[in-house]
């Protein structure tokens, strides 16, 4: 991933980096990045589907540009995020499927392409940008991810956040409610689905503490690191 400054430098990323993610990963992401903005800074938002596209809005201060660059990470303590990559791997995925997506904040437009690098002699993921016109820029506040998808898998996105959208804690058949649950195999940090154990029995939900043991994919465990956390419990 390159984000393209007036010099046109920057560090590249492969478009074949999370090969796995599909774009309900892609999705999954923006989502949480929406519902981190909110709960950090107490602002409104939203997530739906019209007309093709998923939109995520936030109220918040806005996304910055460093917040593009990889490594770069301010998620607050009690954020669902753990690593801060989330939206910078939405958009090289969107890419990678050729898939529109737009983030609009700070009066920029922002948005992702796969760019054959002359340097590097390979395909890398190129972050554009541009200044939106004054009188759009003006009545912007905050954050606003445009993305092209179904409905289908905006929901499905939105399904990996328990109390946030879509499922119900009352949904679960509760071994030990809020903590241990049925049917088994699933993570949940935070009301997030973040893991999977291949099959498991029961279903744990976690705290912040949890966050160590899954990795950037969200779908693998440390089940060492987990059954520390879980002997702590």
């Amino acid at each position: 991933m390159t984000i393209e400054n007036r010099n046109g430098s920057g560090v590249g990323i492969s478009p074949e980096y999370v090969r796995d993610w599909t774009i309900e990963e892609g999705i999954r992401e923006i989502v949480q990045n929406n519902i981190d903005v909110k709960k950090e800074f107490d602002c409104e938002g939203y997530v739906l589907h019209e007309d093709g596209y998923g939109v995520a809005k936030d109220d918040g201060p806005g996304l910055e540009m460093r917040h593009l660059v990889m490594g770069v990470s301010e998620k607050a303590e009690g954020s669902i995020g753990q690593f801060g990559e989330g939206l910078k791997l939405a958009l090289l995925v969107f890419a990678r499927e050729g898939r529109e997506i737009e983030i609009r904040a700070k009066g920029k437009r922002i948005w992702p392409e796969i760019v054959y690098d002359d340097f590097y002699e390979t395909e890398m993921i190129h972050i554009q940008i541009e200044d939106l016109p004054a009188h759009v820029a003006s009545n912007l506040k905050g954050t606003k991810i445009k993305f092209e998808a179904t409905e289908e898998e905006v929901e499905e996105g939105k399904s990996y956040f328990l109390n946030y959208y879509k499922r119900s804690a009352n949904e679960f058949d509760w071994v030990v409610k809020d903590f241990i649950s049925k049917p088994g195999g699933n993570i949940w940090v935070n009301d997030s689905l973040v893991g999977e154990i291949e099959d498991a029995e029961f279903s744990y939900h976690l705290g912040e503490n949890a966050k160590e043991s899954v990795n950037r994919d969200r779908m693998n465990v440390d089940t060492e690191k987990l059954k520390e956390i879980l002997a702590e419990e």
